[in-house]
C-alpha cells in the first residue's frame, strides 16, 4: 500500500513510500554516513516494496524496506 501521509498544516506534498525512500537516500548520500546507497530498483532487488540497500563503511550491507503502516 502506498498511501500518503499528510500533515494538514503543511503546504508540502504528502509523504509517500517513494518520497520517504528518495529523501532518506539523498540524506545518506549528502552526509557521507555510508559507503553506498541504492534504491531497491537501482540495486535490482526483486520486490514491489520501496526501500534502500545500504553499504556501510566496513562493507556490511543492509536493506531498509519502507512500508506504509497507516495512521
Amino acid at each position: 500500500m502506498s498511501e500518503p501521509y499528510s500533515n494538514a498544516e503543511s503546504e508540502e506534498e504528502p509523504y509517500t513510500t517513494k518520497r520517504w525512500q528518495d529523501e532518506l537516500a539523498d540524506y545518506m548520500r549528502e552526509h557521507d554516513t555510508v559507503r553506498q546507497v541504492a534504491t531497491y530498483k537501482e540495486a535490482g532487488v526483486m520486490t514491489l516494496n520501496k526501500g534502500l540497500v545500504v553499504t556501510m563503511p566496513d562493507g556490511e550491507r543492509y536493506q531498509i524496506t519502507i512500508v506504509y503502516a497507516g495512521h
